[in-house]
């Protein structure tokens, strides 16, 4: 069945019987892209608006990215390159931002035992200081992914990639696809959550490969958990410094942050945010710099 089939049928469902008939209405288009057909009936059945997912699909910035899913399958921790953080230049440009951020890192720290040191590492880290958050709709990143649910998206990506894969065995792609879009699916709903209360599209929301936004870099679901309103507006904005700060600051805490922790313990927790090893030192060796 086609998918403006579809949306016609869930929205005719919704009217009064009188209305079915007086009026016809015309069914709504497809997606742009193809590949996204199964990510929009997944969430019709989901119970989303029909209209309001229309209106998604047909942004410009919706469109499907094969180099987003592909990233999944080359990119190695080892590669990247977090000592660039503990440089000079980074470490003082994050020292100007603890000044310039002095008094809510304390009243994040008042409440959470995380101190400004740490919280200001992980936003360097993250989003250089909330000066780089994603070229991207991170909808358009999420959806891109999601979408290797289907195994001819599956094909298409494992061609793409070709002899880059670090899944070479057939197996080992489709289980590594369909557990990643299987993540990534999840991860919609709360993204277009968090863009309705923002009072925004979600295709304006930039975002990371893996769909990671704001300054603090959360995940949509994490938002929904986590996310703190750390200048009292009544919204959460995660492109706000204040938000971000409380945020993260919020997310260690209920991870388990407490004060007077040891370097291991500090370090335990930095992986639940990210499960990356040097990721978590090079946050604990720009705090240890930002203390000099």
């Amino acid at each position: 069945m086609r998918i403006g089939h579809i949306l016609f049928l869930v929205m005719a469902l919704t009217l009064p019987v009188q209305g079915l008939y007086a009026e016809k209405t015309p069914p709504l288009p497809a997606p742009q892209d193809t590949e996204f057909i199964p990510v929009l009936d997944s969430l019709l059945k989901e119970g989303l608006d029909a209209a309001r997912l229309e209106r998604l699909f047909s942004h410009p910035d919706m469109r499907f990215n094969p180099n987003i899913p592909a990233l999944f399958f080359t990119v190695q921790d080892s590669q990247l390159d977090y000592g660039q953080f503990s440089r000079p230049e980074p470490v003082q440009r994050a020292k100007k931002y603890m000044i310039e951020h002095e008094t809510t890192l304390k009243r994040a720290e008042k409440e959470s035992g995380v101190p400004p040191e740490i919280l200001t590492a992980l936003l360097l880290v993250e989003t250089r200081l909330g000066t780089f958050m994603g070229r991207n709709a991170a909808i358009a990143n999420l959806a891109s992914i999601a979408a290797m649910a289907d195994p001819d998206v599956q094909e298409k990506i494992r061609k793409h990639v070709g002899d880059k894969s670090r899944y070479p065995d057939k197996e080992a792609f489709r289980r590594r696809a369909e557990n990643r879009a299987a993540w990534a699916r999840k991860e919609l709903a709360p993204l277009l959550r968090y863009a309705e209360a923002k009072g925004v599209h979600p295709a304006e929301i930039k975002g990371s490969y893996a769909g990671a936004v704001g300054i603090c870099q959360f995940m949509p679901s994490n938002i929904e958990a986590y996310a703190a309103d750390g200048d009292g507006d009544g919204i959460i904005r995660l492109s706000t410094h204040e938000d971000a700060i409380f945020s993260a600051a919020r997310y260690l805490k209920e991870h388990g942050w407490k004060r007077g922790m040891n370097i291991q313990e500090q370090e335990r927790i930095l992986l639940t945010y990210n499960r990356s090893r040097p990721y978590a030192r090079a946050i604990l060796d720009v705090a240890d710099k930002l203390r000099e």
